[in-house]
């Protein structure tokens, strides 16, 4: 959600806003940046995103408690010197996505799609996975994703956005986990 400074309705002048919105109104819309649409909050509710984190591993014990391993900060890919990787390498790392989600009054019972969406670093896609679920009890909810294949090709930010969709319009703004990624050349060894 962003601050009520700078948002406002499409048709209303930044100027009349504070005069023509009273807090009340303001209280039942969430304004959704990336795509520019208000959304009646009293008609959709929205989970609140507790923990997102990319990492090696995720397990799970037998009362379904979820430990993360070695969360995914930063990657060096090391070449020979004079090499480089190609600009859609794709390393064969195994890695996971993990969110846990607190359900809103109302969601109960309700099915949302939890989009993750794996960007280069030159912003153009790498892959996306949708993956369904449903509050069906008053705990939390957890995900977690298995991914083969790791973006290697190009030096920058990898980011990892991920957000909440039902009936294919998003219902939560998107986060993002950026993971670092290095080339290094490697000495020739003698």
């Amino acid at each position: 959600m962003v601050a009520v400074d700078s948002w406002r309705p499409s048709g209303v002048r930044s100027q009349d806003f504070s005069k023509n919105w009273s807090a009340d109104k303001f209280r039942d819309f969430h304004y959704q940046t990336n795509w520019g649409s208000c959304i009646p909050v009293s008609h959709i509710a929205m989970p609140n995103l507790r923990l997102f984190a990319a990492c090696e591993k995720v397990i799970v014990d037998e009362s379904g408690l979820a430990s993360l391993i070695s969360l995914a900060q930063e990657v060096t890919v090391f070449h020979k010197r004079g090499t480089s990787p190609a600009k859609n390498a794709v390393g064969p790392q195994q890695w996971c996505i993990f969110s846990l989600w607190n359900q809103s009054p109302g969601d109960a019972g309700k099915t949302f799609v939890q989009v993750i969406q794996i960007l280069w670093p030159d912003k153009t896609e790498f892959k996306t996975h949708r993956q369904l679920f449903t509050f069906t009890h008053d705990k939390p909810h957890q995900l977690s994703i298995n991914i083969t294949g790791f973006p290697i090709g190009q030096v920058g930010p990898v980011a990892v956005n991920m957000w909440l969709e039902i009936d294919s319009q998003r219902v939560t703004d998107t986060f993002s986990w950026i993971v670092s990624l290095k080339h290094e050349e490697q000495a020739a060894s003698q």
